[in-house]
């Protein structure tokens, strides 16, 4: 196993065991945007992107291989708001498809992958 994975692992453990009702909604947003981090993405959403930070993520955990329903879990948020997140991201980059939204997220540098062996993004 990749020393990442690793970590990964090890953040995801950490997450399913927080007590939801003593995590806020920044500390679960900043372990959700390290274990992307260390997943290998980097999400650059700022008060002039097109999409906000929360669509952004939303888009990067479902492109990641996550089903809706465990982005919903890992967010601490609803299954529809995971869905209204994306539909969103979809509709304010004009386009129809998840991976077409992707594609454009990364393309606008609002998504940036991130090769930690060299320590560069790409």
């Amino acid at each position: 196993m990749k020393e990442n994975e690793k970590v990964l692992q090890c953040l995801l453990k950490r997450l399913n065991n927080f007590d939801k009702q003593d995590s806020t909604d920044n500390s679960r947003n900043i372990f959700v945007q390290t274990m992307a981090y260390v997943s290998g993405l980097k999400i650059n959403c700022d008060k002039d992107s097109d999409i906000t930070f929360r669509e952004a993520l939303c888009l990067a955990l479902l492109v990641m291989g996550n089903s809706t329903h465990h982005c919903a879990e890992l967010l601490g948020i609803s299954y529809h708001t995971v869905q209204q997140h994306e539909k969103n991201a979809r509709r304010k980059l004009n386009v129809k498809s998840r991976a077409t939204a992707f594609y454009k997220a990364c393309f606008k540098n609002y998504l940036t992958f991130i090769d930690h062996n060299k320590n560069t993004e790409i």
